[in-house]
């Protein structure tokens, strides 16, 4: 049941995130950390980490692109500039316990913190006013 709930989740998010990418003023490297995101955390929640050793370097790419991207003006320029240099750091400690086979555990741990930092951007930094 709890599966099910998870992929209708899922599939929702892929079907809002399918229109936003048509959506006027998007922002690329936003939708560009979802989609690594989600093809690597979803996978190791289910104890998969396979996507996640094999994606890692693109994941630190596209987190170091973002951070030096502009922010669009719907976002708090601080809060958003400041959880995105956290986040490029925290792709960067995965990065390093990847590289140096570092158990399971310890990956799911980073990349949780990296996931969480992604959802504050996308939730919590956005200027609702």
């Amino acid at each position: 049941m709890k599966l099910k709930c998870i992929i209708s989740a899922f599939l929702l998010l892929q079907g809002f995130f399918a229109v936003a990418q048509n959506a006027p003023g998007e922002w690329q490297p936003l939708m560009a950390f979802h989609h690594i995101m989600s093809t690597t955390y979803h996978p190791a929640e289910e104890g998969n980490f396979v996507p996640i050793r094999q994606k890692v370097d693109s994941m630190v790419m596209i987190a170091k692109s973002w951070k030096k991207s502009p922010i669009p003006a719907e976002f708090k320029v601080a809060e958003t500039r400041k959880t995105l240099e956290l986040l490029f750091k925290q792709t960067k400690a995965l990065q390093k316990a990847v590289n140096r086979k570092k158990d399971d555990a310890t990956l799911m741990a980073l990349l949780t913190k990296a996931h969480d930092s992604f959802h504050h951007i996308v939730g919590e930094c956005r200027d609702n006013s």
